[in-house]
This record gives C-alpha cells, sequence and structure tokens, in this order.
C-alpha cells in the first residue's frame, strides 16, 4: 500500500492533505503521528456535530495532494511546489484515487486545494460531490486558531498557568488541541448549509 494513500471502506468521502511526511514514512501509512490523533479526534466530532456521512479513519479515503514523501532531513523541502502538484501525473493520479467519491472531499491546507483546483475545473470529480476547504491539522496550523467556537479566547499553555489555571501545561495543551478542532469541526459541518 502507497503511503500517501489508503481507499476508504465506503466511497461517500475522502480527505486530502498536503503529502506525507517523516512519521507517515515510519508507519508506512497516511496520516501518522499527532495529524493522525487529530484527524482521527476531528472525525469523531463531525459525527458528533452531525455531519452527513460517517467520518472515520477506516471508512473515508485519505490521500495527499502529492504522493511523495516530503520532510527536510530527506529531501530538504516539507512539501512539492505547485508546478508539481499542478503536473499532469500528479493530477491524473489524484484524479483516479478520488473519482468514485460520492458525497464530500475535504481538502485539509491550502496544498490539497491547489491540487482539487483542475480536477474541479475539468470535470474529474464525480457531479455532485462538495468540495469543502479547511485548515492543516497540524500543531503548527492549529495553533494559528485563538478563538474556540463558543467565541472564548484560546491563551496557550504558560498563558493559562500565569493566569492561575490549575492543570498541568500538557493537559491545557490538549483541551487546545481539542478546543481547535471543535472550531474546524463546526466550521466542516456549517459550510454545509452556505
Amino acid at each position: 500500500m502507497p503511503i500517501h494513500y489508503e481507499p476508504g471502506a465506503k466511497s461517500e468521502a475522502a480527505v486530502v492533505f498536503s503529502c506525507p511526511g517523516r512519521y507517515e514514512e515510519m508507519e508506512r501509512r497516511p496520516l501518522a503521528a499527532t495529524t493522525g490523533k487529530n484527524f482521527d479526534t476531528l472525525c469523531s466530532l463531525m459525527n458528533d456535530y452531525g455531519f452527513p456521512v460517517h467520518m472515520s479513519r477506516r471508512d473515508v479515503t485519505i490521500t495527499n495532494s502529492w504522493s511523495r514523501v516530503e520532510y527536510d532531513e530527506k529531501t530538504g523541502r516539507s512539501e512539492a511546489t505547485l508546478a508539481e502538484i499542478l503536473g499532469k501525473w500528479n493530477s491524473a493520479r489524484l484524479a483516479k484515487e478520488l473519482k468514485e467519491i460520492t458525497d464530500y472531499i475535504i481538502c485539509f491546507g491550502d496544498t490539497a486545494r491547489f491540487a482539487l483546483d483542475p480536477l474541479i475545473e475539468e470535470g474529474y470529480l464525480t457531479e455532485g460531490c462538495t468540495i469543502l476547504y479547511t485548515g492543516h491539522l497540524s500543531l503548527r496550523a492549529l495553533n494559528a486558531i485563538k478563538i474556540d467556537a463558543d467565541g472564548d479566547e484560546i491563551l496557550s499553555a504558560k498563558a493559562a498557568k500565569a493566569n492561575g489555571d490549575a492543570r498541568s501545561l500538557k493537559k491545557i495543551g490538549k483541551d487546545n488541541t481539542l478546543r481547535r478542532l471543535e472550531v474546524i469541526a463546526q466550521g466542516l459541518v456549517s459550510a454545509l448549509d452556505e
């Protein structure tokens, strides 16, 4: 099985990320380590918030806008170039991996968005399939979310501790990640009403 791609048990939904990295290479599967854990939590939240199809690692197709492993120590970069992503062979590969998806394709990050644009324009995806866009699930990207789903500020673990929070730094960090994933889950579900 390729590291960048994992077909789902169902054809209702797919997710597109940027490219496999060091941890995917080590675990020999897409969405490894922290990003994978965040994805699993996000799926559960989306189900709780009423996303129309069941989201789980088992059910959805997982792919990447670039199939090759990229990380600094190996390739000197963490992503492919836009020209590589939009190249004919790469677009054909991505179209093949997504052609059977019937209901939803969710793009995580700008790279995934750029990779799907030509497929949408050329009509390579199933007619009526809804494309949704959101940010990446890496901690760096998640930490850019500063307001939770209730409109409350998300303080860093250190700032929360300085304000007298009794939880451990680790617990605050985990709780903050959950609050940020709730923002993404609610955003994806509410985007369906637009």
